[in-house]
């Protein structure tokens, strides 16, 4: 059918799936996920599920999205279950996991492994002020870090009711003009470095402490 048809083809365009775990049955959007690490329908996808795609206000157990990672290189399925636990452990904000067994249609492509998507839902979780942004460091722009100027290489992912880029943009000009005290004025310091001593002890090269893409900034407006 076309949904079928519009995977097949780039796969990136969200397209209406039918989300059915023996108890619940919605109507959400699906999408194959990833770049270079992006695989066909007829090999072994990894997926972008969104709740509430086509349904506003939807939610699945509470969440509004989540990713399935097809484990292509770790057929033991643990480690991001093991990484995304280490930083929790440490108090540092991270993604809940899980795992799930996968069935398109009449396919059946096994075992996968289930992420939390960092939305408001996490934001809830983890800081006291959730009237926040989070902002995403764009795919199409990398490295991204915080002497880009004016911090264009980062894109709103969740816009706080409490907030705006002008705060993002005064973290940059600190980076950039100011000093390291400023910097540390409105970054948590401990818990920034516990986050990239914990990125560069489970080999994510992929992210803040090796390519400075696929990571995140939270503001929280209460204590800038």
């Amino acid at each position: 059918d076309a949904a079928r048809a519009s995977l097949e083809g780039d796969g990136r365009t969200y397209v209406e799936a039918t989300l059915d775990d023996g108890v619940n049955a919605l109507t959400v959007g699906l999408r194959i996920k990833g770049w270079t690490s992006s695989q066909p329908l007829s090999g072994k996808p990894s997926f972008k599920v969104d709740i509430d795609r086509f349904v506003p206000g939807q939610r699945y157990y509470g969440l509004e999205a989540f990713d399935l990672h097809a484990e292509l290189t770790d057929p033991a399925a643990m480690s991001e279950w093991l990484a995304y636990r280490l930083f929790r452990d440490q108090g540092l904000p991270a993604s809940r996991t899980g795992w799930a067994w996968l069935t398109l249609g009449d396919d059946d492509y096994g075992f996968y492994t289930l992420v939390e998507k960092k939305d408001d839902k996490l934001i809830d979780a983890w800081w006291d002020d959730s009237s926040g942004s989070l902002y995403e460091s764009s795919s199409e722009s990398w490295p991204c870090d915080l002497d880009n100027p004016g911090c264009d290489c980062f894109e709103v992912d969740e816009q706080g009711t409490n907030d705006d880029r002008g705060d993002l943009e005064a973290l940059c000009v600190a980076a950039t003009a100011g000093s390291l005290d400023d910097v540390r004025a409105l970054v948590p310091w401990s818990p920034f470095l516990g986050f990239v001593a914990t990125e560069i002890a489970i080999g994510a090269h992929d992210h803040y402490a090796g390519f400075s893409g696929n990571f995140y900034l939270y503001h929280q407006p209460r204590d800038d």
